[in-house]
């Protein structure tokens, strides 16, 4: 039983270290904003896509925590970034029964964009 009391109690002092080891670099604040799925850059970038007063979107943040750019995403979105910095962002559209593929480049620039059909 003692064994077990003080293996308890210094695992309780780790994580008391670990908490107070913890500071926040930056912080960013968005009205009406709820976050979601978080995509992290090599370089630092971060792509949150949350909803913002009942819209679905996709914003960038960058390694200092400046709001970059923030737009619509169509519902269940996946988003992946590749070592480029790139975006591929790939939707599903019920109504149409297809499926979107758009690559951008980090500025949101389009590089492609295509549709495939589900059978």
């Amino acid at each position: 039983m003692k064994r077990r009391i003080t293996l308890v109690s210094f695992i309780a002092a780790a994580l008391l270290l670990l908490t107070a080891c913890i500071v926040i670099i930056w912080e960013v604040n968005i009205p009406n904003g709820e976050a979601g799925e978080i995509v992290a850059e090599e370089n630092g970038n971060l792509y949150v896509k949350g909803i913002i007063e009942g819209e679905e979107v996709l914003t960038k943040i960058s390694p200092t925590g400046q709001l970059e750019w923030t737009k619509p995403l169509a519902n269940s979105a996946q988003v992946m970034v590749d070592n480029e910095g790139n975006l591929t962002i790939v939707t599903q559209n019920d109504e149409q029964d297809s499926v979107t593929v758009t690559k951008t480049q980090a500025d949101d620039t389009l590089l492609w964009e295509t549709a495939y059909g589900i059978e």
